[in-house]
């Protein structure tokens, strides 16, 4: 059986699920395998930490756990390399539209709650139902949460 990345770093976070599920595939006499995008991934996030030489060491660690590393060849690499940047730029392109919107839409609020209290365009303002909006605010801590994203 191929583990997954995430198996494995839920592994190091000593997540108790996952190391139930490590336990029953070993009870099972399953062979469990890891891939060279395994190790990529683990040491991307190793030295992405703020922990860096401590990681690095939990990371080898684990992976020297594993008889054998499935390695992927050279086309295999670059068409995942490919795919993967693909993903990241079209993630930051839709978190920079999302962000480019809300700038828009308190600007647009900050214009209209300006034009509502001062003279004259008030009296125009109060005479057909004009009144101030409030700004677009994250107000639950979870909603300012970066959406989980799994690659």
């Amino acid at each position: 059986m191929i583990l997954d990345t995430d198996l494995l770093v839920a592994v190091l976070r000593d997540d108790e699920d996952a190391i139930k599920k490590i336990k029953e595939l070993e009870r099972s006499n399953d062979n469990m395998f890891i891939t060279s995008v395994n190790t990529f991934e683990l040491f991307r996030g190793a030295f992405k930490s703020r922990y860096v030489e401590d990681n690095l060491i939990v990371v080898s660690e684990l992976i020297n756990k594993f008889d054998k590393i499935i390695e992927f060849d050279l086309v295999a690499s670059q068409i995942a390399a490919k795919v993967f940047t693909k993903l990241q730029d079209e993630l930051s392109d839709t978190e920079n539209k999302i962000q480019a919107a809300r700038r828009f839409y308190n600007t647009n609020v900050m214009t209209l709650n300006t034009q509502v209290e001062s003279f004259p365009t008030n009296l125009i303002a109060s005479s057909f139902g004009f009144h101030k909006e409030e700004f677009f605010q994250l107000n639950e801590e979870a909603a300012r949460e970066p959406v989980p994203v799994k690659f």
